[in-house]
């Protein structure tokens, strides 16, 4: 008579993917993590969870035909998915909306081609169940059905996506390739979330509508900074260790880039994704800082009486964007160990004027001789112009410097662990 090996939890995980799957899902990542360190014979835990439950195809198959197609697309555009479907991901969620951020120009109209493509439409139109934004909206329409949101920017997916969250829980991306949480100890270990200027810096009847929702999407409390959090000073031999701890800030991590050491970033399974022409360094070597604002001026609300502004924290950076540039560039401002701060944008502005007056007339964009080069920031399809044979990029300039910052730093350890 053969004898089974008793059953228990270490067996179950190790041998029995259906109970393996059903007991990581009941797991927060905190506890997942927890749980790879009780024994050597649970170590795997973390990895076995994000190869198995961190899979964007099926989150994204409600959304679209085929999730492949529109990774492509996204590949292709620079899109990036943000907001709360980027943190349900990560909470291993299901997310009935979907947030993209892309540029203007062809880009923009590249990603809204493929979803009419795929069976969206505009609101507006009479369709019963699959509706699209064109642009980025305060208020999201009541819907039971999957409902998306297109933003088309200005700027660079990046930058708005960066931009744009309330608290910072919401400071996720997620690219083509890969998936970036870029406070997952404050978030997900913590759980700690804390206000960013986007949420403080319209109104107090604004700052409502973000509390509010916020229950709705983490059950975080979120918090306004407290002085303690917000000045950042390293522990000293003369302050008691308890009190050190407290001068540390949880979110203020110094120079930043996007991958970094204190980032969770998880690769998705590009099987099938055709690899992009386009250069990654935009984002790979972005950088910035999420600073502490401890005392905002009072904000004034609508009957003009002056209201107490809680604190918050901003995600700081500077763009460097010209039109002799195919891309935009995040730069952390307060690096001074960053030669790419020492070139900012001027330089490239220069560089785009001279270049756009040695044109004839006819190469010159429509816009140039009315307006000036000021309403000329970006690239040149960003106000549909064709690039002259003769125009010279200068990325490659802009790239080199971008390395010499941060490839002498250690290795990206891209882990929550």
């Amino acid at each position: 008579m053969t004898h089974l090996p008793p059953i228990n939890l270490v067996g179950l995980i190790n041998r029995y993917a259906p109970a393996q799957a059903s007991i990581l899902q009941q797991l927060e990542i905190r506890d997942i993590i927890s749980l790879s360190r009780v024994c050597k014979k649970l170590s795997h835990v973390y990895n076995t969870t994000i190869k198995t439950q961190y899979n964007i195809n099926n989150g994204l198959r409600r959304f679209f035909n085929s999730p492949i197609e529109f990774r492509n697309v996204q590949a292709e555009t620079d899109a990036i998915i943000c907001n709360s479907t980027a943190l349900y991901f990560f909470l291993r969620r299901p997310f009935t909306g979907i947030s993209i951020f892309v540029g203007k120009g062809t880009s923009a109209t590249r990603m809204l081609d493929y979803l009419k493509e795929d069976g969206w439409h505009e609101i507006g139109e009479t369709v019963a169940h699959e509706k699209v934004r064109k642009n980025e909206t305060d208020n999201w329409n009541p819907c039971f059905c999957p409902h998306l949101c297109l933003g088309a920017t200005c700027e660079s997916a990046l930058s708005t996506a960066l931009f744009d969250p309330h608290v910072t829980e919401a400071l996720n991306i997620i690219t083509w390739s890969h998936a970036y949480s870029l406070l997952p100890y404050t978030t997900f270990i913590l759980k700690r979330s804390f206000l960013l200027e986007n949420a403080v810096n319209r109104s107090p009847q604004r700052l409502g509508q973000v509390l509010r929702s916020k229950k709705h999407i983490l059950d975080l409390p979120t918090e306004p900074l407290d002085l303690r959090d917000a000045q950042n000073a390293n522990p000293t031999a003369l302050s008691p260790p308890a009190l050190s701890r407290q001068l540390v800030s949880r979110v203020d991590h110094g120079h930043r880039r996007m991958g970094d050491r204190h980032t969770w970033t998880i690769a998705l399974d590009t099987d099938g994704i055709r690899q992009p022409t386009k250069s990654t360094i935009p984002i790979t070597y972005a950088s910035f800082r999420i600073i502490p604002e401890p005392n905002p001026p009072p904000i004034e609300d609508n009957h003009g009486r002056l209201r107490d502004t809680p604190s918050y924290y901003y995600v700081l950076f500077n763009s460097v964007a010209a039109q002799c540039l195919k891309y935009e560039y995040l730069v952390d401002p307060t690096d001074g160990g960053n030669p790419a701060c020492s070139i900012v944008a001027r330089r490239y502005k220069e560089i785009s004027f001279t270049q756009i007056e040695a044109l004839e007339d006819v190469e010159k964009p429509p816009r140039w001789i009315s307006n000036g080069s000021t309403s000329l920031r970006h690239g040149w399809e960003k106000f549909g112009c064709e690039v002259p044979v003769s125009w010279k990029w200068y990325d490659d300039e802009v790239e080199e410097l971008l390395r010499s910052r941060w490839d002498r730093d250690s290795p990206l350890e891209g882990r929550l662990i």
